[in-house]
């Protein structure tokens, strides 16, 4: 026993961030290092962690309750899940370095691909991104250059995802998964005829747009037999789907009468992973946009998966990790306005064909359903992105550099190209919306940030001594 870790699991709550932590946990454990986790709260994720062994260390609403961990063993790793910018858990890495000196290495797993935390690199050992896109945009958006001394200390490790249907963790029957299936979309009111499309995120307003809703509904209307699942959307969205969008619609044709063949269903929120799961898997197509993007992006990877293609969109301006994931007519489809992405949605509700020969042959319809299983379970395979962790470790408490540097070089290198290639749209209409947003965008924050600025020095003019 080398070494322990410490993973920082903010609030435990349902979040992309904790997710990762909790499987990063559960594969060093079993790989025979002790892990704890330090919590700010005990949310959803802390029985599981407990019922498998886990450690939980409260640590107080600052993260300055340092006083209750005690790793063990010296040196100790303490894994950081940071934003990149000023956050909560930089007291915890300040204090612990202040306490335990040179026996604390700190690890940082960067989420949102961003280097504005200067005071973060006093004591980050090691730094890891969670997508290659997302590592490309934080060099980016902080002017550095993708090189060999980029990649000295820092690399990537891409967020894991099980595979659903070879996990032992699951221990899904095929027959008991089909009868489940069977009977969600029943409940849902979802024929065998209909081709049903999926959209889940939490519900925070920046994790959803209209687009989706009003793509949808203009491809519904060419085509009735498609329909929406919409899981866990935020009450504004509610309200303006039944009082607005849906409801108008829903009066201007008789056929729709009938609450069971509404083109859209709601589900809320739920805790269980077996409920979400078999919710995801009732659907043909997700259905994936955001206004901020993704770093990485579960509700993308988790139905990739299990065999289902997907439909996101670009956002130039902000995160794309989307673009990564779904890899445009490969895996899914890149759809960026509403009429784009109606022509996506009735392209893929045309290839409904099953596939013979597959663990899942009446869930995966098209090439593209298997591309995206293949693609995802490769790209975020759970040993390879442990490997990387525990590479980082190593480093940290040997000090020394990253071993596969020249190797992800070329990766981010390849991933920039891809990035540039198809983050402006596919089409005339796409490049000229994506194009004027992002100008838009950018005024914007330069503007912001010269207000910002003249502010600054209107007070240091003010309390400037005489």
């Amino acid at each position: 026993m080398k070494h322990s870790v410490i993973e920082f699991g903010g609030y435990l709550s349902l979040g992309g961030t904790e997710k990762a932590m909790q499987q990063w946990s559960y594969a060093l454990q079993s790989r025979g290092v002790p892990v704890q986790v330090a919590a700010i709260s005990r949310g959803l994720r802390a029985t599981e962690l407990i019922e498998n062994g886990i450690p939980i260390i409260s640590v107080g609403d600052s993260c300055s309750n340092i006083s209750e961990i005690k790793p063990k063993t010296t040196p100790y790793v303490l894994h950081m899940h940071s934003s990149g910018e000023e956050f909560i858990g930089d007291n915890l890495s300040r204090s612990l370095k202040k306490r335990d000196g040179n026996n604390c290495k700190i690890i940082s797993t960067n989420i949102f691909g961003k280097l504005d935390n200067p005071k973060e690199a006093e004591w980050t050992d090691f730094r890891l991104f969670i997508s290659w896109t997302s590592c490309v945009q934080a060099a980016r958006r902080a002017g550095r250059k993708l090189d060999l001394d980029f990649f000295r200390r820092q690399s990537v490790a891409v967020y894991p995802v099980r595979d659903l249907f070879n996990s032992p963790a699951y221990k899904y029957d095929t027959k008991q998964m089909e009868r489940d299936i069977r009977s969600q979309r029943e409940t849902l009111g979802i024929l065998p005829e209909h081709i049903l499309f999926g959209r889940f995120s939490r519900p925070e307003p920046n994790k959803w747009t209209p687009l989706v809703l009003e793509a949808f509904l203009a491809a519904w209307k060419v085509n009735p037999s498609v329909r929406l699942l919409l899981r866990e959307p935020p009450a504004i969205v509610v309200d303006e789907l039944l009082s607005k969008r849906l409801a108008v619609l829903l009066s201007e044709s008789s056929v729709m009468r009938h609450s069971l063949n509404a083109p859209v269903v709601i589900l809320s929120a739920t805790a269980d992973s077996k409920e979400l799961a078999i919710s995801q898997m009732a659907c043909d197509v997700i259905l994936h946009t955001s206004s901020i993007g993704e770093s990485f992006g579960y509700g993308i990877a988790e139905p990739m998966a299990m065999g289902k293609p997907v439909i996101a969109n670009s956002v130039p301006w902000h995160d794309q990790a989307q673009i990564e994931l779904v890899r445009h007519g490969e895996c899914g489809l890149i759809a960026s306005t509403i009429s784009s992405m109606k022509a996506a949605i009735l392209q893929m509700a045309s290839k409904r064909e099953p596939i013979s020969n597959s663990p899942s042959s009446k869930y995966i319809f098209s090439e593209m359903a298997q591309n995206a299983r293949s693609h995802i379970l490769a790209l975020a395979d759970l040993d390879e992105s442990t490997d990387r962790i525990e590479m980082a470790m190593r480093c940290a408490i040997e000090n020394e550099d990253n071993p596969f540097a020249e190797q992800d070089l070329e990766k981010a290198l390849q991933t920039a190209a891809y990035l540039d290639e198809h983050q402006w749209g596919h089409s005339f209409e796409e490049q000229l919306s994506l194009r004027t947003t992002n100008f838009k965008v950018w005024l914007y924050r330069w503007q912001r940030k010269l207000r910002d600025q003249f502010e600054i020095n209107r007070r240091a003019n003010i309390y400037a001594p005489a």
